[in-house]
């Protein structure tokens, strides 16, 4: 399949920010859209609406967009073409202008092309309309990095799209290095994964899959002061498998390794089955070569959670995110939380660890998961081995922290362990309930009988 490209008098009309990561320059080999005049013959300005189609497909250009960027170069019927035209009635016109057939053939084309395309390259103005010109009543949360507002798209799609606080200083090449990220990142149910983003420099958005059931932060918040509305242990683990299955994909990506940087329960989102998923990369790093002796200029990460030995040196290791994750672990068990000092009672994996060594874990565990619970002992052997894993994760030396792949084994086995341990105690209520049944209908049968002669 050809490669398509503005040639570069088309590609210096379209005056944006970080033009070179938008709209690249034209490689040798590339089929080049030319310059469109308005003086051309029918079958040239065909060919040109064709090329410049097939340039904004493969550059992931929503229908609203390559609509305005042709409508920014086509000048020569703008003087009556109205603004709120769809990308439907652009073509149509351009047809007709040219007394052309085949208009709505060309629109199925289209959009049955644009199905495929994973990351979307939207207009300003189409997610401006999704949220409602970012209606305060749309907004599903804020943070310092900035606000996320629920949106529909056109093609009634519900979407989250996050747009930053200009105190922040979010640059448009911060956007795009997360756009690029996601490119090279595998599509999976345990990563939030990025519907598209906008490029207008003042305003730079991000649009993500809507994960309707909030973050782990707030659903650990909500045991803690509606405990009927808890975490049960199981699904705590489940969260924890799901997170290690996120974090290894991104260490395994089979391009080169990404590292998130920020792992914490406000970056989990659970959906309504609980299910986790690993969300905001706008810290993330993508490394084509070994982290050995890298050092990192700008150190990223939030307070309870980042690697104390990355944070103290500034070299990044391949279990950093591992300390970050020990750290999740550690909350999922006890319910603190590592971001507040004042409600974890300390620094958490410090008091974790004292509390383990000193056999005292059970004071320290949430509730919420302990009671009522019908096997308490292996319940708490189960706690134990987490605890465990966890321990191991946060330790200070990196050199002594497993890979994330190993977490996930580990983990993995737990859970095989609390199903085979569930399966028994069941059989065991089985087997209880039927030698009550048969012990109750013994008693029956050597209940003296009337003699019926009598």
């Amino acid at each position: 399949m050809p490669q398509y490209a503005l040639s570069e008098e088309l590609r210096n009309e379209f005056n944006f920010k970080c033009i070179d990561s938008l709209i690249p320059k034209p490689k040798q080999g590339d089929e080049l859209v030319p310059i469109f005049t308005g003086d051309e013959d029918k079958q040239a300005a065909m060919t040109w609406l064709n090329l410049f189609t097939q340039w904004a497909l493969q550059q992931g250009l929503s229908a609203d967009h390559t609509l305005l960027l042709a409508s920014t170069h086509i000048k020569y019927s703008l003087i009556y073409y109205p603004q709120l035209s769809t990308w439907e009635e652009f073509v149509h016109d351009f047809f007709s202008y040219y007394n052309a057939d085949g208009d709505k053939q060309f629109i199925h084309c289209y959009m049955k092309r644009a199905v495929g395309i994973q990351i979307f390259w939207f207009s300003y103005r189409e997610l401006k309309t999704a949220t409602n010109n970012f209606s305060e009543h749309k907004v599903l949360g804020s943070g310092k990095s900035g606000v996320v507002f629920k949106g529909v798209l056109s093609d009634d799609r519900v979407v989250a799209v996050k747009r930053y606080s200009e105190t922040e200083g979010h640059s448009l090449e911060e956007i795009l290095h997360e756009v690029y990220l996601h490119r090279i990142l595998p599509r999976s149910e345990n990563l939030v994964n990025l519907i598209g983003f906008s490029s207008y420099e003042q305003d730079p958005l991000l649009v993500y899959e809507y994960v309707e059931g909030g973050n782990l932060e707030q659903s650990l918040q909500v045991c803690a002061l509606i405990p009927s509305q808890k975490l049960i242990w199981s699904e705590r683990l489940s969260i924890g498998i799901d997170i290690a299955d996120a974090i290894s994909k991104l260490h395994y990506n089979r391009k080169f390794p990404v590292y998130h940087r920020d792992i914490k329960p406000s970056n989990i989102l659970l959906d309504e089955r609980k299910q986790a998923k690993l969300a905001d990369f706008g810290s993330a790093i993508s490394l084509k070569k070994n982290l050995n002796g890298l050092t990192e200029m700008t150190i990223k990460g939030s307070c309870g959670y980042i690697d104390p030995y990355y944070e103290s040196t500034g070299k990044l290791t391949d279990t950093a995110d591992v300390y970050s994750f020990g750290v999740v672990l550690m909350e999922l068990i006890t319910g603190c939380s590592a971001g507040d000092p004042s409600a974890s009672k300390g620094f958490l994996p410090d008091l974790v660890l004292k509390m383990y060594k000193e056999e005292r874990l059970d004071e320290l565990v949430d509730e919420c998961i302990v009671a009522p619970c019908p096997c308490k002992e292996c319940l708490k052997i189960l706690i134990e081995e987490v605890t465990e894993v966890a321990i191991l994760c946060c330790s200070k030396d990196p050199a002594k922290r497993p890979k994330i792949s190993e977490v996930l084994e580990k983990l993995r086995l737990i859970q095989l362990e609390q199903r085979m341990r569930s399966m028994e105690a069941e059989l065991k209520d089985g087997k209880r309930s039927k030698e009550f049944s048969v012990n109750n209908s013994i008693s029956k049968d050597r209940t003296p009988r009337r003699n019926h002669r009598q």
